[in-house]
């Protein structure tokens, strides 16, 4: 999936550092929308997010090559006694130059019934007027009811997305390499047969150079299937929330379309032959006997970041002072360029008994990192006590793991932790109104079951 992220805005799509912008496809994002709509979190809605590519990951920006290596652990110094460390692999890439992309919106709704989904469509369209005449964009409706502006194509009222999504993709060659944003605002299921047709056409929309990115409005939009049409179209997912900032969504949106791409990227991990074992916590799978291993990411954009973390378990030393933990090698093919580039780089950790030297030589990327891991977690386990009819426990879980989140807020001073501090301590609100109610009531159950289906 191809993200976008803010860090001081509610909605972080995920590469780029900045200011504002729209909420996506992290898993607080969906806690956000949730809490909104005034619905519970489903657990199954937090079981497959990835999660660490939308953060920034306080990695710097590479100084010439498009893509460098950064290597950290959670503490540089280990109990030479035996020992479990976290090794953090990172990239970074340059950052990208805005080309000023035009952008083509395209609203499509089938039915507004709902209040404040036809209020926000309108709040997004005026918001999109009065960027005035600096923002290149133009726009169509599927629904001439909600239209109160002149539309660039004079369609008849289109109620289904395929045959919306139809005009665009033959005979229309001022819209070959045009950049599309489909705003979603439909509360109705959309059949297999039509996702299916909705995402070859959005294929055959990139194939021909175009880029399709999804904002979802409304209060149960089909998230899932949004995320892949956003995925296939080379774009972003954004869910449209109270807070959203169409100026600072649309400045990393540019970004994002006009990055660079590194493809073929593979990294060779040699580890010191003494660690006795290895375990992946997020990143490519490794066998637990593994000294040496590879993988591969198929591509990144410039101003992403990816982030790996492995747990390495050591062995007891009896006179060793340091080891060498890991090489790791880095290799990346440049389109821009026509040329491979790669990186190379060690790290060591230094052994004691001191445990005051170990426990001050934690390294807060790493701790940061590991707690972001822990957010979906937690939410997805709250969920779960809440069907168990333990609503407080589930606040005593929240509480926990946001305590921890604002610490790390703090010390970092981390837009992005503290957001999602903010949004936590709105879900444990939630969760003490939900209390006060049966918990067998169809509003809990509807919302912990049946609504967990559309993250799917």
């Amino acid at each position: 999936m191809k993200i976008v992220y803010s860090a001081v805005l509610i909605l972080i799509i995920g590469f780029l550092t900045g200011c504002g912008g729209a909420i996506g496809s992290r898993p607080i994002d969906v806690v956000t929308h949730q809490v909104e709509e005034k619905r519970l979190v489903p657990a199954s809605a937090m079981q497959k997010t990835t999660i660490l590519d939308a953060y920034h990951h306080i990695l710097p920006f590479p100084d010439q090559k498009p893509i460098e290596l950064h290597l950290y652990t959670d503490r540089s110094v280990i109990d030479k006694t035996g020992d479990k460390v976290v090794l953090q692999i990172g990239l970074s890439t340059l950052e990208p130059m805005d080309a000023g992309k035009e952008f083509h919106y395209l609203f499509f709704q089938s039915d507004l019934e709902n209040a404040k989904t036809h209020k926000d469509v309108y709040r997004l369209f005026d918001q999109i007027e009065k960027q005035g005449i600096q923002a290149k964009w133009t726009s169509d409706w599927s629904h001439k009811a909600i239209n109160k502006h002149e539309s660039l194509l004079k369609h008849k009222t289109v109620n289904n997305l395929n045959k919306f999504l139809r005009r665009y993709i033959m005979g229309l060659e001022a819209y070959e390499r045009r950049h599309f944003v489909l705003v979603m605002a439909d509360e109705m299921p959309v059949s297999e047969r039509d996702q299916q047709n909705a995402l070859d056409m959005t294929r055959y929309l990139a194939t021909k150079g175009s880029s399709l990115s999804v904002i979802a409005l409304g209060s149960k939009p089909p998230i899932g299937f949004l995320k892949k049409l956003s995925d296939v179209g080379n774009g972003t997912f954004s869910l449209y929330v109270d807070a959203f900032n169409l100026t600072e969504w649309n400045k990393a949106e540019n970004y994002f379309i006009s990055a660079r791409q590194l493809t073929e990227i593979n990294l060779d991990v040699k580890l010191s032959d003494e660690i006795i074992s290895v375990m992946t916590i997020s990143g490519a799978f490794v066998a637990a006997s593994k000294k040496e291993f590879n993988y591969s990411i198929e591509s990144v954009r410039q101003g992403e970041q990816r982030v790996s973390l492995y747990e390495l378990t050591i062995p007891a030393f009896k006179s060793k002072r340091e080891l060498l933990l890991a090489e790791v090698t880095l290799s990346a093919f440049d389109k821009a360029s026509g040329q491979y580039v790669s990186d190379t780089k060690e790290i060591s950790v230094e052994l004691s008994n001191d445990k005051n030297l170990i426990h001050s030589s934690e390294n807060d990327k790493v701790k940061r990192s590991l707690a972001i891991l822990r957010t979906p977690e937690i939410v997805a386990e709250a969920g779960f006590q809440v069907q168990n009819k333990r609503p407080y426990k589930a606040m005593e879980t929240i509480l926990n793991h946001r305590k921890t989140l604002q610490q790390l807020a703090g010390r970092l001073n981390d837009q992005e932790l503290q957001y999602d501090t903010e949004v936590l301590t709105k879900y444990e609100l939630r969760l003490y109104e939900f209390a006060d109610e049966l918990m067998q009531s169809l509003k809990s159950w509807k919302d912990l079951s049946v609504d967990g289906e559309r993250f799917q």
